[in-house]
């Protein structure tokens, strides 16, 4: 009876050490998992890095451009319209838009003052076209609202109806940026993409930068007619 007694304890004994060597997780699986959650946290580290790499690389290209554009200004003061071409197609690359264009005050109306990326056929057709200070097209609505102002999808905006320019110019997404001069806006900087793709918000910041500098080309010009009369 003894020993049978001394065998059920070792046997309960062993049955308890059985169920926590159970109960443990093989080493090899293990260091599987550590070495798996090593390799995520390289590989999102890796991300990060390409993606502050890209956002620096982006920066310097929109600090290089926007320096050009002074450049510019300050070499051609009397030939407003080289600056302000040279400026619509910087912010059409920098900004990835199929097309931009500067709208200037006329008769109190907006026309294009220059144009890049535009279909030939469309510049034609809007040369003639006012665009008054209402939410009816994307000068316009700019205008109203003197800040950047973004239509996601004209074709699917309610109050845009200035679809047979749509229709020749092809555009979808648009991006508006006022020319402020003293708080008052005097004219828009557009740019459009062909798709639907919302521009963002570092995009919306550029348009910003390259609208102020196209004011301060046309005030360079004025200041520089104005003290020729004066002396002249």
């Amino acid at each position: 009876m003894e020993f049978l007694s001394r065998g059920a304890a070792m046997k309960g004994r062993r049955g308890k050490g059985d169920t926590k060597r159970r109960g443990r997780k093989p080493v090899g699986v293990k260091r599987s998992r550590t070495a798996a959650f090593r390799h995520q946290r390289a590989s999102q580290s890796s991300q990060t890095i390409k993606k502050l790499r890209s956002e620096l690389e982006e920066s310097r290209q929109h600090q290089a451009a926007t320096a050009d554009v002074l450049k510019l200004i300050s070499r051609s003061a009397f030939d407003l319209q080289a600056v302000l071409d040279t400026l619509t197609e910087s912010a059409a690359k920098l900004c990835d838009a199929d097309m931009a264009a500067i709208a200037r005050e006329k008769d109190s109306a907006f026309y294009y003052a220059t144009s890049y990326g535009f279909p030939d056929d469309y510049l034609e057709f809007v040369r003639s076209i006012p665009h008054p200070v209402d939410r009816r097209s994307m000068i316009g609505r700019t205008m109203s609202e003197g800040k950047p102002v973004q239509i996601r999808d004209v074709l699917s905006d309610p109050e845009y109806s200035y679809l047979e320019s749509q229709k020749k110019g092809g555009f979808r997404t648009m991006l508006g940026a006022p020319l402020l001069r003293e708080g008052t806006p005097t004219g828009v900087l557009l740019l459009g993409r062909k798709d639907v793709r919302p521009f963002t918000h570092s995009h919306i910041d550029l348009t910003g930068t390259f609208a102020d500098q196209a004011v301060i080309a046309i005030e360079t010009v004025r200041l520089l007619n104005d003290l020729q009369m004066r002396t002249g």
